[in-house]
């Protein structure tokens, strides 16, 4: 099932850079804290299998993906602030989140 939601924030990040195709960078919100799926090396380095989906959706696009570390209680909140254009981080569709963001399914 999560990797139905992933998909989805996925799916999510590309409609954002098509509508922002003029942007040479894609700002990407993180909960860096969910080992396998993103995480930090103990040398800070930013990792995973959702890290690795990001840079993968960026060099399609021909964009520079910029992370942001972020709490998972202030993801969605920091996103709707515009601190970021998407976040590609396993997340579930709830009613309640539904009601400030877009998930494809």
């Amino acid at each position: 099932m999560k990797l139905k939601h992933l998909v989805a924030v996925i799916g999510l990040s590309c409609v954002v850079s098509a509508q922002a195709a003029d942007l040479k960078e894609l700002r990407v919100g993180q909960d860096p804290t969910y080992e396998p799926f993103e995480y930090k090396t103990p040398d800070g380095k930013l990792v995973g299998f959702e890290v690795d989906i990001a840079n993968a959706l960026c060099a399609e696009m021909k964009m520079k993906c910029v992370f942001f570390d972020q709490s998972w209680e202030g993801i969605i909140p920091s996103l709707l602030a515009k601190k970021y254009d998407v976040i590609i981080s396993s997340m579930s569709a709830t009613d309640e989140r539904q009601k400030n963001s877009h998930f494809l399914q």
